[in-house]
């Protein structure tokens, strides 16, 4: 409301701040009474809180000796005091309990005055502390009809004064895994350069800077995963490769429309450049982060159909006369992402909460979708989630980034479902509008393309599509014909392991044969033109590596056949050693039968 009054209806600070105070005004509110008396209940009800609390303490001491010059310490001294007593490696002022928490006051507080060679009295010291209920959270519900604010909570615990601090509006926390659909996934599905279905090998990559990329269970499937699937398990490689293809410049551009304020393109800290267009933004790498209030709003315009709608607490306020000072009863509004591609991102979120990382949300007799995040260091848990009536942002942390324990973490998703259900108890039963232009093909699950009769059989699956971006050439992964057993990829003309079969071709990111408008068979360092729904532009297809390591230059290498024999009695221990397994499972199921 401050910042309002002084940018937007242009008072200085120190009216905008008399006026709130004792100004007069009359303020519109669009909080919701029962939904924010819900709100409240629940964060206040420990049932909600599998875990232990613990108190961040904020500590000021002042020592007068006795010329009454003032020796001031402030927390971080009280840090290191203790940190270099006991030889502690970190020391942080957060305790099990409050008691704690005194115990530790006093012996610093003994300790300063040891120090300084005084005697502690009563009237030769003042000290200031207050203790904080840790891990915090914040939550933000909207109706994304009207980008109303419903209902907020800007921490837990008793609110010590006036205008503390509202973790929902005033504190910027990195994104995690929930930038994945807003930062990658749904601006490549808005251009047209990926579908659902599109896929990408879940294999060790790199950032251009060479650090790797960490999926959140810090290894690899080595699978061919659909975008589809990215979001529902929330696969980082996946989301990575899939904006190093569509370009971080595109996901910024987004992102910007989605009503992130604190987003930079380059800002100088200490004479270092900071810029968010990178790699690592699919996955919430920001130089300053993002609000809960601005989190749910972008979250809220894909369940408003594409639309979005800045989240705003109030409709108009007026002065003591009744003049009108600020008016949100029309705001504006803009398209950011098509229809079509909202539905289709709801899809996958659906996924999310019905089968993925988000299960712990749902309540019966209402659709919902989602998605969950998480930053690396599991400083910061989110769960955003969005109904037909509303969305809600949950996120949970220490307000010192202290790393918290898995129980800690997915308070966000049980707090969710613990206020969504209430608020949804009664509501008639209602699903996401689906716009006309959304078509269901059948495509091969491993490259996203249409199946090839008797190659494609075992991974037939359906997906939807916005119509016009359905796949149109068939699968070019499934190889039928001579294949190499050893390397199990196209067999070279003179391979001494080639036999006749089918196969899965190694899968090569960035390949899209959908897209270009040249002959999709022309593969190996070829410069062809993609058509990427915004203009064209010209790239290089990768070389495609189909083909077994037995060349002819390999064969004619001095000492090839006794490489030759070693993956000879390589395949040979390993067809012995499925021959035996293959016994003992069928020995085992004769041996359940006769029991």
């Amino acid at each position: 409301m401050l910042y309002d009054l002084v940018h937007v209806a242009g008072y200085d600070r120190s009216q905008a701040e008399h006026m709130l105070t004792s100004g007069g005004l009359r303020i519109y509110s669009t909080m919701d009474p029962y939904i924010q008396q819900i709100v409240d209940e629940e964060f206040a009800n420990p049932e909600n809180f599998k875990f232990n609390d613990r108190w961040a303490l904020d500590y000021a001491l002042t020592i007068y000796d006795e010329k009454g010059e003032a020796h001031n310490f402030s927390k971080e001294n009280m840090a290191t005091w203790f940190k270099n007593k006991y030889g502690y490696s970190k020391y942080k002022l957060l305790y099990s309990s409050q008691e704690n928490g005194m115990a530790a006051i006093e012996e610093f507080r003994a300790g300063c005055f040891e120090e300084l060679g005084l005697v502690e009295t009563e009237d030769n010291f003042v000290e200031r502390f207050t203790f904080t209920v840790e891990p915090q959270m914040s939550m933000v519900i909207e109706n994304q009809a009207t980008g109303e604010v419903v209902a907020i909570a800007g921490g837990r615990g008793e609110k010590e004064g006036r205008r503390t601090l509202n973790r929902a509006t005033g504190s910027s926390r990195s994104p995690g895994s929930v930038f994945k659909v807003l930062a990658s996934v749904g601006p490549g599905l808005d251009t047209g350069m990926v579908t659902l279905a599109t896929t990408y090998l879940d294999a060790p990559f790199n950032y251009n800077s060479g650090a790797p990329v960490q999926n959140t269970s810090r290894s690899c499937s080595y699978k061919n995963l659909s975008l589809r699937y990215c979001i529902a398990y929330s696969m980082n490689i996946v989301a990575v490769k899939n904006l190093t293809y569509i370009g971080p410049e595109t996901g910024f551009t987004y992102l910007q429309d989605l009503g992130f304020t604190t987003l930079t393109a380059g800002k100088e800290i200490n004479g270092v450049i900071y810029s968010d267009i990178t790699q690592s933004l699919a996955l919430g790498g920001l130089t300053y982060g993002v609000t809960n209030e601005e989190v749910t709003g972008a979250y809220a315009c894909i369940a408003n159909n594409g639309t979005y709608i800045k989240p705003h607490l109030y409709t108009k306020v007026t002065d003591s006369y009744g003049n009108v000072i600020l008016d949100n009863t029309a705001p504006r509004t803009r398209q950011v992402f098509r229809e079509t591609t909202a539905w289709l991102l709801i899809s996958a979120m659906r996924d999310c909460v019905n089968y993925g990382t988000g299960t712990r949300v749902r309540f019966p007799n209402m659709d919902m979708a989602g998605k969950t995040g998480t930053t690396s260091a599991g400083w910061d848990h989110w769960f955003v989630g969005m109904t037909p009536y509303y969305t809600a942002g949950v996120w949970t942390g220490y307000d010192d980034n202290t790393e918290q324990t898995w129980d800690e973490m997915h308070t966000s998703e049980m707090l969710w479902h613990a206020i969504m259900s209430r608020v949804h108890s009664g509501l008639e039963y209602k699903e996401f509008y689906k716009p006309e232009g959304i078509v269901q093909v059948a495509v091969c699950a491993e490259s996203g393309l249409l199946p090839r009769p008797g190659l494609c059989d075992g991974c037939v699956i359906t997906e939807w599509f916005a119509e016009g971006t359905e796949p149109q050439y068939e699968c070019d992964l499934h190889y039928a014909g001579r294949i190499c057993a050893y390397d199990n990829k196209i067999a070279c003309a003179n391979c001494p392991f080639a036999y006749e079969g089918v196969t899965l071709l190694p899968k090569v990111d960035g390949y899209h044969p959908d897209l270009f408008t040249g002959d999709p068979s022309l593969m190996g360092g070829n410069t062809v033109i993609i058509d990427n729904g915004d203009g064209t532009q010209l790239i290089t297809i990768p070389d495609l590596d189909h083909y077994c390591q037995h060349t002819d230059e390999m064969l004619a290498t001095p000492g090839y056949d006794s490489i030759i024999a070693t993956q000879m009695a390589e395949l040979e221990a390993v067809r012995q050693a499925n021959e035996a397994a293959a016994a003992a499972a069928m020995n085992a199921d004769v041996a359940s039968q006769d029991g």
